[in-house]
Order: C-alpha cells, then structure tokens, then sequence
C-alpha cells in the first residue's frame, strides 16, 4: 500500500464490508493516522477511546478491526471537506461520495 501525497488508496481487496473482513496492518494504520495529521492522543479522543489503544493497535498487540478503519475513513471525509480537498478521503470514501451524488442527481 502506497502513502504517496495524502491518504493510501484503501481498496476493495482490503476490506470487504458484506463479509467483514479486511487486511489492514498495524504499519498501514499508522501511516493513516499520520497522513490524517493525528498523533496517537489525538485520533484515541476523536475516536473515544484510550490511547493506549491506539498504541496497542500500531504495535501489533490488538487487531486492526473493521470498525478502526471505518473510523479513520470518516475522518479522512471530514478532513476532504474542512481543507476543500477530496484527495485527502480515502480512494473508498471518494468511491462511495460519487456514488452518492449520482444517487442524488438522479444517474444511478
């Protein structure tokens, strides 16, 4: 996985919502998180849990789960939108956003 410019491309073969699964690595979280701008404690409190979570999950000692990359994707959302940017959401959110607006212009 590539962490060039702002966010890596979180692709389809690396999570996959209808079954659950997902293969993120404690290093992939990591480089998320930095390329968001977030320092540990920062992204545990936008994410309302203990730091020490957060370093567990980098160092590898607790899996990276669905939900801490669903997380991290909602807040590369919100970091698009605060810097007028879409290149700072995941590949994923950017996918799921077009979608979106051609639900709502009435092209889907």
């Amino acid at each position: 996985m590539s962490f060039k410019l702002y966010l890596p491309a979180i692709s389809p073969g690396n999570i996959s919502r209808s079954e659950g699964t997902h293969n993120m690595t404690p290093s992939e979280f990591s480089a998320l998180r930095k390329a968001l701008g977030y320092t540990q404690a920062q992204l545990a409190e936008a994410l309302g849990m203990g730091r020490r979570t957060i370093i567990d999950i980098e160092a590898g000692t607790t899996p990276v789960r669905i939900i801490h990359i669903l997380a991290l994707e909602r807040l590369s959302l919100t970091a698009a939108v605060e810097h007028r940017d879409p290149m700072r959401a995941t590949a994923s959110v950017r996918r799921e956003a077009l979608d979106i607006t051609a639900l709502i212009r009435g092209e889907a």
